[in-house]
């Protein structure tokens, strides 16, 4: 028993190291690609009539081509990510008036979460998206949840990779 007890406790703390190390060496989704929105999968309000999104990745960033077409108005525009959790700045002009978002990306598992704030002429935006991949990495899923002027919104776009 004397041995049985120091070799079970050896090889339990041999295992600790090894099993932390293969899921820190796990690889985030790539969602590197050109992704057309499926409005019947795509829920809450303002669902744009159509989308695009090209997606460039890599280990650091991530940089997101968007035009979006809604209420017969077809608007395009960049954003680009630091994956580690610093903080991004991406400006855009809305009626004239530039307004920066500012914006961190992080990684919780397999999902990659965008929190963003902004000014808009006073009325302070928040808003949080959350990318996943489906199993055969086929569709993309951006789950979002905002809130502008105390108005709440929450919805789900779906894209299917093109």
């Amino acid at each position: 028993m004397r041995l049985f007890v120091p070799w079970m406790l050896a090889a339990t703390i041999a295992a600790v190291p090894f099993g932390r190390g293969a899921t820190t060496l796990r690889a985030h989704p790539d969602f590197t690609g050109t992704w057309t929105l499926d409005p019947a999968k795509s829920e809450g309000p303002m669902i744009p009539t159509s989308a695009t999104l090209k997606v460039t990745q890599d280990e650091k960033s991530m940089k997101i081509e968007r035009t979006t077409t809604a209420m017969g108005m077809t608007r395009s525009g960049t954003a680009t990510y630091a994956l580690d959790g610093s903080p991004s700045k991406n400006t855009i002009n809305a009626n004239g008036q530039n307004v920066d978002f500012n914006s961190t990306a992080a990684w919780s598992d397999d999902v990659l979460v965008i929190k963003t704030t902004a000014d808009f002429g006073g009325s302070a935006f928040s808003g949080t998206e959350r990318y996943s991949l489906s199993d055969d990495k086929k569709t993309l899923v951006i789950a979002s949840e905002a809130s502008i002027g105390g108005q709440s919104v929450v919805g789900k776009t779906t894209f299917v990779k093109q």
